[in-house]
């Protein structure tokens, strides 16, 4: 009893509970519908589906699918408690492992539970919670805290990089830093024979990512998803344009940036100081980068508000006993807002996903659309936008997709679906002979341009509106 009346656990726990008031959501990821099924189905058929199932397009292509592991686990809970209980339960597990590796660390309570909300606020924006990069961002955390604090542990890393390899892609980005750790060593130790276990484990981190359901086809799977294409076209990868997130970026990155410029022992962190640099960079490049900027800087910053502690107990004496109340004060009502105001969001979050055609209209997913479709009965080949093929894979099982989160990668020699995708949608006369050549019957999309181009077309006819799209069906000749 003892233990639950302390104060240091109350704190902690009133973290964890902040935790999960902030990172909450429904499932609106524009990915996670496919996520689900391929979850579903290698629960309900017991193998891997290999074959490309959801589209009509390229339904041939090799595509190793590297997130069974979470696929799985989402598809378990969300089926069997439903959007808005899975949805808790998943925050709180990424609210809890971030409090746990925290504090497994050199830290006192209030760095443990000023580094977990820095985490949550900056983590909030990626949707984790309903996406497997949930896991790969605890896994990050984990290795970094690994390779700082606990190298004893460093010769159990092939064991994380075998779940994180069949978890999620990210596992890619967690060799990265292994390696620069590696480099690190030779380059100002040399070869010497205490750090030959540390190397032969990162080989081993190597090898053990080729132990999945596709093999070596993982990685080429891998290195075709990195054209460039993409990387100017699918939102994630492409520079910040939300100030909400802009402006926590531009907080964050600074406090991070001043806590590795002032890391202790710098000539044996220069591995981690180089790392958060290159994805500091490739943040400014590509919005995707500054979570792995956030979980490599939080250790750094935390230490840095641990060396610079007397320097404010030492003014809080300056300032005085009555102004020291105040301050502490403030800090106190500081926390209660911040906790009041993120546990009256989660209300508001949760009344939205506890009821599914709620969250759809909320979040502009095409849940009307979907009901009319089947009403209808509309048949033929769909077309679709890419941002809900996910969504209607989940919810419109029976008409295969035109395009969807998947597939923005996926090549063929000089052939690539993205590319006419964009053609189609910019509302050129030649962008609609593609629809032919796909012979599509019907297309389901955003107003704007594309559906300007078929109200103008006399192949094509509008047969109902929607609050910001349409439904046009192709007129037999």
């Amino acid at each position: 009893m003892r233990f639950f009346g302390n104060r240091n656990f109350i704190f902690i726990f009133l973290t964890f509970l902040a935790g999960i008031f902030i990172l909450f959501t429904a499932p609106r990821d524009p990915d996670f519908g496919w996520h689900f099924k391929y979850g579903e189905y290698l629960i309900q058929n017991r193998e891997f589906l290999r074959e490309n199932t959801f589209s009509y397009n390229m339904e041939n292509y090799e595509w190793a699918n590297s997130y069974w592991t979470a696929q799985v686990v989402s598809y378990s809970l969300y089926s069997s408690v439903g959007e808005a209980v899975a949805g808790v339960i998943l925050a709180a597990i990424l609210s809890g492992s971030i409090i746990l590796i925290l504090k497994s660390g050199p830290f006192r309570t209030w760095q443990v539970i000023s580094g977990s909300v820095l985490l949550f606020i900056g983590l909030v924006f990626f949707l984790a919670p309903v996406r497997p990069l949930l896991y790969s961002s605890i896994f990050m955390l984990f290795l970094v805290y690994v390779l700082l604090y606990k190298k004893s542990v460093i010769k159990f890393l092939p064991l994380l990089f075998l779940i994180w390899a069949n978890t999620h892609a990210d596992f890619t980005l967690g060799l990265f830093v292994l390696g620069i750790y590696n480099i690190r060593i030779l380059l100002l130790d040399g070869v010497k024979r205490e750090n030959l276990v540390t190397h032969a484990t990162s080989i081993a981190c190597i090898g053990v990512t080729l132990i999945n359901p596709y093999g070596v086809g993982l990685w080429e799977t891998l290195l075709k998803e990195t054209h460039p294409l993409q990387f100017s076209w699918i939102a994630e990868w492409v520079p910040m344009s939300n100030c909400n997130k802009m402006m926590v970026f531009f907080v964050l990155s600074g406090l991070l940036t001043a806590g590795l410029i002032e890391m202790k022992n710098k000539r044996s962190r220069a591995w981690l100081i180089l790392a958060a640099s290159f994805f500091l960079l490739a943040s400014t490049r590509s919005q995707y980068f500054s979570r792995v900027f956030y979980l490599l800087g939080i250790f750094p910053a935390m230490e840095m508000l641990e060396k610079h502690a007397p320097d404010f107990r030492k003014l809080l004496q300056i300032l005085g006993e009555k102004n020291k109340k105040k301050i502490v004060l403030t800090g106190k009502v500081l926390g209660i807002i911040i906790l009041t105001t993120s546990a009256i969001n989660f209300t508001r979050k949760l009344y939205l996903a506890s009821n599914h055609s709620r969250w759809s209209k909320e979040f502009n997913y095409p849940y009307e659309e979907i009901n009319f479709i089947k009403s209808e009965g509309l048949q033929g080949k769909m077309f679709n936008p890419y941002g809900w093929g996910g969504y209607l894979i989940w919810q419109l099982p029976e008409h295969r997709t035109f395009i969807d989160g998947r597939m923005p990668s996926w090549r063929e020699n000089d052939y690539s679906l993205l590319e006419d995708y964009i053609e189609i949608t910019e509302g050129t006369e030649e962008g609609l002979d593609l629809l032919e050549k796909y012979t599509v019957s019907w297309a389901l999309y955003h107003e704007g341009d594309f559906t300007k181009a078929l109200e103008n077309s006399s192949d094509w006819k509008r047969i109902r509106s929607f609050e910001g799209s349409a439904i046009f069906i192709k007129i037999d000749k």
